[in-house]
C-alpha cells in the first residue's frame, strides 16, 4: 500500500503527516476551531450548490479584483505580484477567492432580503438616537418656572449650571447620544412629538424622583437601505470585508451620528 503524501513539507526536507498535524492542533486546543471552520465551508459549498442561480459574471469578478487592487494600492503590476507571493497566492487563486466571495455575498443577499424589513421594524426603536440635555430639580414649581424662562429665551446651559441637581450640570446638562428605545415611555412620547431645538415641558421621572426639563438637540432616525448597500461611502469590497459585511446597512440624517448610542441609564445620576 502506497504511503500517504505529506500534509506539510517543512524546509523542503521534513515532512508532516495529516495525523501529526491533527495531534498538534489538538494539543494546542485549536482542533475544534479548525473542524468548525471546515464544517462551515462545507455547508457554504452545499448552499451554493443548492442555489446556483445568480452566479457572478466574468466581468463582475474582474471588476471586483480591479476595485480591490485600487483600494489596496496594488495597481502597479510589480507591487501586485509581490503582494500575491507574500499571501501565498497566484492570479488564478485570487480569482477563485474573489468569485467565491461574490457568490457568498449574492447568496447572503438572496437569503436575507425577504426578512430585512421585519428585522428593521422590530429594532428601529433601538436604532434611532437622540441628543438630549436636561435640567433636573426636585421642586415641581421651580421646574415650571425654569421652563417658562426657557420659552422666553433664557439660556438652557446657564440654567442647568445654576439649578440642575445632577452631575451632568457640569456639562451644561448635556446627556449626549441616547438610544430612543432606552428612554422612559413618557419622555419618548414627548420626544416623538417634538422637533430638534424644542424645550420639553417638565416631566416627573420616578426612578430619579426629580422633575426634569429637556432640550431636544438632534433626532437621528434610521432608514433602511438596499441590501448590501452602505450609507455613506462605497460598498464594502468582498475581498476586504467578506464574512464581516452586514446583510443590511442603515443611512442616517446627520453625518455625526455614527457614535454608539448610550442608554438612558448611562445618563442618569
Amino acid at each position: 500500500m502506497a504511503a500517504s503524501p505529506p500534509f506539510i513539507v517543512i524546509n523542503s526536507q521534513q515532512q508532516l503527516s495529516l495525523a501529526q498535524a491533527v495531534q498538534y492542533l489538538q494539543a494546542a486546543g485549536k482542533l475544534d476551531e479548525m473542524i468548525g471552520e471546515i464544517l462551515r465551508q462545507f455547508l457554504l459549498d452545499q448552499a451554493l450548490r443548492d442555489r446556483p442561480e445568480g452566479q457572478p459574471t466574468e466581468a463582475e469578478v474582474e471588476a471586483a479584483i480591479a476595485q480591490f487592487r485600487q483600494q489596496a494600492g496594488l495597481t502597479d503590476p510589480l507591487a501586485f505580484q509581490t503582494w500575491l507571493e507574500a499571501q501565498g497566492l497566484d492570479a488564478a487563486m485570487l480569482r477563485t477567492q474573489t468569485q467565491r466571495a461574490l457568490q457568498l455575498r449574492q447568496l447572503r443577499d438572496r437569503l436575507t432580503e425577504p426578512h430585512l424589513s421585519q428585522y428593521f421594524i422590530e429594532r428601529k426603536l433601538e436604532l434611532d438616537q437622540v441628543v438630549l440635555s436636561r435640567l433636573a430639580v426636585g421642586d415641581r414649581d421651580l421646574a415650571e418656572e425654569l421652563y417658562q424662562q426657557l420659552l422666553e429665551g433664557a439660556s438652557f446651559e446657564a440654567l442647568a449650571q445654576d439649578y440642575s441637581q445632577t452631575g451632568d450640570r457640569l456639562f451644561n446638562g448635556m446627556l449626549g447620544l441616547l438610544s430612543r428605545g432606552s428612554l422612559p415611555d413618557a419622555l419618548r412620547a414627548a420626544v416623538d412629538a417634538a422637533k430638534p431645538g424644542d424645550v420639553l415641558p417638565p416631566l416627573f421621572i420616578e426612578p430619579e424622583n426629580r422633575n426634569l426639563v429637556f432640550n431636544l438637540g438632534y433626532l437621528f432616525s434610521r432608514q433602511m437601505g438596499a441590501v448590501g448597500q452602505t450609507f455613506p461611502g462605497q460598498r464594502p469590497h468582498p475581498l476586504t470585508h467578506g464574512r464581516a459585511a452586514s446583510a443590511a446597512r442603515w443611512k442616517i440624517r446627520h453625518s455625526d451620528a455614527g457614535r454608539s448610542p448610550r442608554s438612558w441609564a448611562d445618563g442618569a445620576g
